[in-house]
């Protein structure tokens, strides 16, 4: 594996990675998440009961519903994250040399990336309170299935903490509640999370935001 910053000619195969895994692999993520986390979870627990005890076709019915309502509002939430993000069509002259890919040896197929972002001291909020040093706030890691469990996701942001290690910077992340695997990741490298909320993409009726309460998690490490 060798990690180096983003060519041009990277920018499309990227791009594709990236979008792909917001908007084809996240809605079924959070959909999942939602049903067993979330305040969704007493209807759907519900209806996989009522299907056990009285009528499976109404119980598989309902239990559907849940899942594809959590479904399409997780999808439409990450598509308009996605449209948002205007930068990541333009990725070297938004990020430059600090936007990273790991790539295969022979350098043919992307295996993961990683960026990240200087933030002054009192712009960045933990838990409620301001974080008042310097920042490097990560984004866009994101590694293929096939290339998971690799140590792709660990080396690259290994290689992020030790640039923030120079220059004496925290550093902070943002996941999403349904990033459990993600999550515990972070956790093993140091960080702590907490949890906060976030204006949904989509102006949604109130139920629905109540019933899904779709959150998101700050994760932060201070330098040592």
């Amino acid at each position: 594996m060798i990690i180096r910053s983003i060519e041009k000619n990277d920018e499309s195969e990227v791009y594709h990675m990236w979008s792909r895994y917001h908007i084809d692999e996240l809605p079924f993520v959070w959909a999942r998440r939602l049903c067993t986390m979330k305040p969704i979870r007493y209807i759907f627990g519900f209806a996989v009961i009522y299907s056990l005890a009285i009528n499976i076709v109404a119980g598989i019915v309902l239990a559907g519903l849940c899942y594809t309502l959590s479904y399409i509002v997780s999808l439409v939430e990450m598509t308009f994250y996605v449209n948002r993000r205007q930068d990541m069509k333009d990725i070297v002259s938004n990020w430059g040399e600090s936007f990273l890919v790991a790539v295969t040896d022979d350098g043919k197929e992307i295996m993961g990336t990683l960026t990240w972002q200087k933030i002054d001291p009192g712009k960045l909020i933990f838990d409620g309170r301001l974080i008042e040093n310097n920042v490097y706030e990560l984004f866009s890691l994101v590694v293929p299935v096939e290339y998971r469990r690799s140590g792709v996701a660990r080396k690259l942001c290994q290689l992020a903490l030790e640039k923030a290690k120079t220059d004496n910077a925290d550093v902070y992340l943002e996941t999403s509640f349904g990033q459990i695997e993600a999550q515990k990741f972070y956790e093993r490298l140091g960080f702590q999370k907490a949890r906060f909320d976030r204006p949904y993409s989509v102006e949604w009726p109130k139920w629905l935001t109540s019933l899904l309460d779709i959150s998101y998690v700050a994760c932060y490490k201070r330098h040592q």
